[in-house]
């Protein structure tokens, strides 16, 4: 939050901006005198975007560290989280723990981590399987300290191991610390395997061990190789990079389609601006020129009617088809036919494959990537949205339906029963009086309503163990 001189007089966070920020302008809360003169302040707002609460929890720290806003007096000397600091700058690196993180200074860090618990974690799991020095000095000893004998360290002090060897132990907990963990447990595996072939079976044993300690142990937050980085800001500069485009691809429009067997066809548009949902983009569609299986053909109907005939509503930046090479050709020869330039991409599901207009040829993204990471947000976004238009659609045939099979009630009455209780249920729920009070009905009519839906439900009792879908 800003005064009108542009400073910062107050930071904050919260998972729900929109709830947070209007609770300072609701008459309802007795506000203290310090919140009512930090409210009279208030003349602007900024606000980022983050991936994770812990994200938002760090990084609050850190802006109130620097700006130091008069009415944060929580953490305006705050917290310091701590880094797992790898010494690479050094010939036989160590493993610190440390709460500075220090640029450029040759040394990897993972974190920052905000719990203390999950360092410690870390540091019994890095002692037992990645025995790194921990002394502070490097001096050439004629015997091992006890730590050697306690299987804590490789002595390098001493030359029980090699650079070379050593290094491979540093780079292999470097893959651990980065999320890495499915090629370290390849590389882990053929190491194994070339261990056992040579006999020797107590060594393979301990990578075995070690393999398996890897595949329960928890998910570790990303690095930070140089500094901190906007995740969001990330994703879409890697996927401007990705694509080869020539500009930062700030709005992506993600489309999919929704159907049951071709019956009652949905399609759906959601806008992402800035890497998160914008819900006033969204848009679905009834499918009117399509009949039975064909997504292409139904992709097409939705790009005709969102980017031809609303073009005034504005063009995103980059459009996201769900599905393979047809969907996405199939949008890009309507645009092309419209003279309308947009970048259209292809997101398939289950090999997470990315697919370019006219190349059957599709790109394999690694899976740490936030910019793939980004992409399937938009598509499982408008996924998630299709399925719910579809559900919605359905539910209110299946409503229509139900009320037209009730004596006296034809197509016009039906509609206007959908439109008072929405829902079957609903209706169900509804008195006789609020059910005659609709237009039309009347309390004979409402009686008969009613005593159908009674019948119905006792029906419906009978018959809930031959359905159980």
């Amino acid at each position: 939050m800003l005064n009108r001189k542009g400073e910062v007089i107050y930071v904050g966070k919260s998972r729900c901006l929109k709830k947070r920020v209007s609770s300072y302008f609701t008459r309802s809360f007795d506000f203290s005198p310090k919140m009512r003169r930090l409210i009279d302040e208030i003349a602007s707002f900024t606000y980022i975007t983050t991936e994770t609460e812990a994200e938002a929890l760090i990084f609050e720290s850190d802006l109130i560290r620097k700006h130091k806003p008069k009415y944060n007096t929580m953490l305006k000397f705050g917290i310091k989280y701590p880094y797992i600091c790898v010494t690479t700058s050094e010939t036989f690196p160590r493993v610190v723990v440390t709460r500075i993180f220090k640029e450029g200074d040759g040394n990897l860090y993972f974190g920052p981590y905000t719990k203390v618990r999950k360092v410690r974690e870390l540091l019994r799991f890095i002692e037992r399987f990645y025995p790194l020095r921990d002394c502070s000095r490097l001096v050439k000893r004629e015997r091992p300290c006890i730590n050697y004998y306690m299987g804590k360290c490789k002595a390098p002090c001493v030359g029980l191991i090699s650079e070379e060897e050593y290094k491979k132990m540093v780079d292999d907990l470097t893959l651990f610390l980065s999320g890495k963990n499915k090629e370290l447990i390849e590389s882990l595996a053929e190491e194994m395997q070339r261990l056992a072939s040579e006999l020797r079976f107590e060594e393979a044993a301990n990578i075995r061990d070690q393999i398996r300690a890897l595949e329960k142990v928890f998910k570790q937050p990303r690095i930070y190789l140089d500094h901190p980085v906007d995740y969001l800001e990330s994703s879409l500069s890697q996927l401007r990079n990705l694509l080869k485009l020539d500009f930062i691809p700030y709005i992506i429009e993600g489309i999919d389609i929704s159907n049951l067997y071709g019956r009652e066809a949905v399609g759906v548009v959601v806008c992402f601006k800035g890497g998160v949902p914008f819900k006033r983009g969204y848009r679905k569609y009834k499918i009117k020129e399509v009949e039975g299986i064909d997504d292409p053909a139904m992709i097409a109907e939705v790009v005709r009617r969102r980017y031809i005939k609303h073009r005034e509503e504005g063009l995103p930046d980059l459009i996201l088809v769900d599905g393979g090479i047809s969907q996405v050709n199939s949008a890009k020869k309507v645009l092309d036919e419209a003279e309308i330039e947009i970048p259209v991409v292809g997101l398939a599901k289950r090999e997470e494959l990315l697919y370019f207009p006219g190349d059957s040829h599709p790109l394999k993204i690694p899976e740490d990537s936030p910019a793939l990471h980004l992409l399937q947000r938009v598509r499982n976004e408008a996924h998630r949205f299709a399925l719910s238009y579809h559900r919605k659609l359905r539910q209110k045939e299946m409503f229509k339906i139900a009320l037209e099979e009730i004596p006296g009630i034809g197509k016009e009455r039906a509609k206007k029963l959908l439109r008072a209780f929405k829902s079957i249920e609903g209706l169900k729920r509804a008195s006789i009086e609020e059910i005659a009070s609709v237009d039309n009905i009347g309390e004979k009519l409402a009686l008969t309503i009613k005593a159908f839906l009674k019948s119905s439900l006792e029906i419906d009792s009978y018959s809930d163990g031959d359905d159980a879908d």
